[in-house]
């Protein structure tokens, strides 16, 4: 009886470690920092006591990410992108950085289970496109990627049509004309809210609430 509720005791452990390391993993796309996290996150949930650092030790893995997404943006050679940012330079790059230690010391927004970050990767779905997009655009300077990039940029302008975007997207990634309009879909309700809309929404002086949440939104969207 004692062997089985030790062998249950650990496999549950497992099972616990797995599910968190997805879903950290799925959320910051860091590996290593990810293991380190899981098993200190584990070790503390085991105890009720211990909430408070877990949730402590959640904020450590998403400030983390966050100050090494801002090092990347801050240091970008792309100057398109900085002037969406508003960090073409060196004083703004100054306020951009005073204003990032704002929102990653804020903790409003916190992970308390599961379901919260569960909920909350559901709301950066519409995200994920355009972030991959941008990816494949900086890490593999892909000319057909760069294209559909603009053109993206172009349709978030109205530069574009929507049939003529769902014909790139679907050249440029090679995607059935079913999948391409579902990620046409996808991008439609992004629509209109450019980079440097979502950045002043990101450090808006009367955003009270979930200042994390919308920096990470708009980091997905260009990054």
């Amino acid at each position: 009886m004692v062997g089985m509720t030790i062998i249950f005791f650990i496999v549950t452990m497992i099972l616990i470690s797995t599910l968190f390391y997805l879903v950290i993993y799925a959320f910051v796309m860091d590996l290593s920092l990810a293991k380190d996290i899981i098993v200190n996150s584990v070790k503390l949930s085991l105890s009720k006591k211990n909430r408070n650092e877990f949730i402590e030790e959640y904020h450590k893995l998403l400030n983390t990410s966050l100050k090494n997404i801002a090092a990347e943006i801050v240091q970008t050679k792309d100057k398109e992108l900085a002037a969406d940012l508003e960090i073409d330079d060196i004083e703004k790059v100054k306020a951009f950085k005073k204003s990032l230690t704002e929102v990653i010391s804020d903790k409003t927004y916190e992970f308390m289970s599961y379901e919260d970050v569960r909920d909350y990767l559901n709301e950066e779905k519409i995200f994920n496109f355009t972030s991959q997009i941008y990816i494949n655009t900086r890490l593999y300077s892909n000319p057909q990627m760069l294209l559909l990039y603009k053109n993206i940029r172009k349709y978030k302008d109205g530069k574009l049509t929507e049939l003529a975007l769902y014909e790139e997207i679907r050249k440029a990634l090679n995607m059935s004309s079913s999948r391409a309009k579902l990620e046409l879909e996808s991008l439609k309700k992004v629509n209109n809210k450019s980079l440097s809309v979502l950045a002043n929404l990101v450090f808006a002086k009367d955003v009270k609430e979930n200042r994390v949440d919308n920096f990470q939104k708009m980091y997905n969207a260009i990054a």
